[in-house]
């Protein structure tokens, strides 16, 4: 704890950047020392209902890079990043309870379980007189702004975009980085310990698969713990590989809209699956905040500016609503999210299969070579494109009469931009058990393999 008195604690979670951050900037206002913590969550990996764990080594890879690129961020201005596996709120309580903490800074995250950590430790620090302040740092609109436009009783997405675009709401500007060099870091080794790790490595290390020739020192070397995510070997096949960090999907953002242009052509190539360019592939960085939405929402209004509106940039902003509108549907719903019968008022019963088709589905073995060649890529990369996602969750359902909560289960197991709010919210709505439900939400898988695979190229590729 630094000596000369208290300090405030900001809390990361699914916010990993420095520009466009909410709790970071109020924060940063006062000159009182910061203190960074990110707590890898153990529930992570923890198991699922389905046999496999909640998240796989190329999600839990994607998310610790961009920890690291955090990192060594603030190290350029002083400041340490204390990183920690465990449960979020034992661990945050836990800092707050011994002491030097005056306030705690935190962006709102719409998931449940997030929801209702975020509610425990307010509960906590407000019995010990110590305020918590949250802020919209993932979103385009707060949700105390839009929450009246959303139907308690199961409203749709297209409802939900014409009230909001008859307000005349539009996304408030990015922040500006603040100025970190007028806080001091507030180095804690007394409370967090070496360099900030206060974690049972060898436990961690049986738990994640880790071989000996790996293991390190109870507490260990940051730069290690670190590698330990990084050994996943890269496919050849892949088009796209995303890079970590704040730096590198800003950089995604300017050479996808004003280097290659692509944006002028993204709603005619939205749905394609080859190449680097016909998808943003923003969705890893958003996914755990390293890139934010009210910045590519920012982007996108000053490649109109420069190079005329067109269909391109209205499209990408009318998908940035789809993801709010799922965000706040969260907030709104909570649990109900992963209910079998999910959001909707009537549920469609299904009859559930024995687990050999899940499985050979999860395997890309279905002997549907569209399908295949999708849930390879997804193994193999840990990402799929929109369309990709839309006829696999189909067969999953509406084929193979699978339980949709199987499928997003695997899809938060592999999917290294996988969002809480977007994921569950997509597969009620395939399912037929979200706001708008609908029992017969097919997708041939074979018309689907003709209009945007004519070739087979995709499917020769994610096959061979």
């Amino acid at each position: 704890m630094n000596a000369t008195g208290s300090c405030h604690l900001i809390w990361l979670r699914n916010d990993l950047r420095i520009h466009d951050q909410p709790a970071l900037f109020a924060a940063a206002q006062k000159q009182i020392p910061l203190e960074f913590v990110y707590v890898l969550d153990e529930r992570l990996i923890g198991p699922t209902a389905w046999g496999f764990n909640r998240s796989g080594r190329r999600r839990l890879s994607w998310i610790m890079a961009n920890v690291q690129e955090l990192h060594r961020q603030l190290a350029s201005f002083g400041h340490t990043l204390y990183v920690s596996l465990g449960h979020p709120v034992n661990l945050i309580t836990n800092r707050l309870a011994a002491g030097g903490v005056s306030q705690v800074f935190l962006n709102d995250d719409p998931g449940f379980e997030e929801q209702k950590d975020a509610d425990q430790l307010r509960s906590f620090a407000a019995a010990r007189g110590i305020p918590c302040s949250f802020f919209s740092g993932g979103d385009l609109f707060e949700f105390s702004q839009v929450s009246h436009l959303l139907d308690h009783q199961g409203q749709g997405f297209t409802p939900f975009r014409q009230k909001l675009e008859r307000t005349g709401f539009v996304p408030h500007e990015p922040l500006q980085l603040p100025d970190l060099s007028r806080c001091s870091s507030s180095y804690t080794e007394s409370i967090h310990g070496r360099d900030g790790f206060l974690v049972d490595w060898k436990q961690w290390q049986a738990q994640m698969g880790f071989k000996p020739e790996q293991e390190i020192s109870e507490h260990g070397d940051r730069g290690l713990v670190f590698e330990l995510f990084q050994d996943l070997p890269v496919d050849s096949r892949c088009d796209f590989t995303p890079q970590p960090g704040e730096r590198c999907g800003l950089e995604r953002l300017h050479d996808y809209f004003f280097v290659g242009r692509s944006l002028q052509t993204y709603k005619e190539t939205r749905n394609g699956m080859l190449g680097s360019t016909f998808s943003t592939r923003f969705s890893p960085w958003l996914a755990v905040g390293s890139l934010s939405a009210r910045s590519v929402w920012a982007e996108s209004l000053r490649f109109e500016a420069t190079f005329g509106r067109n269909e391109g940039s209205e499209w990408l902003r009318f998908e940035l609503l789809w993801r709010e509108y799922f965000r706040h549907l969260s907030r709104l719903w909570g649990r109900r999210l992963f209910m079998p019968e999910g959001t909707a008022t009537t549920y469609f019963p299904r009859t559930e299969r024995a687990s050999a088709p899940f499985e050979q589905w999860c395997m890309g073995k279905t002997g549907h070579l569209f399908i295949d060649a999708h849930m390879n890529e997804l193994s193999s990369t840990g990402w799929m494109s929109n369309r990709g996602r839309q006829v696999v969750a189909s067969y999953l359902v509406h084929h193979l009469q699978g339980d949709w909560r199987a499928g997003a289960a695997w899809f938060e197991h592999q999917l290294i931009d996988y969002d809480v709010a977007s994921n569950y919210g997509n597969w009620t709505y395939l399912a037929g058990v979200g706001t708008d439900p609908r029992p017969n939400r097919v997708f041939n898988p074979d018309l689907q393999a003709d209009r945007y695979d004519p070739s087979g190229s995709y499917r020769r590729k994610w096959t061979s």
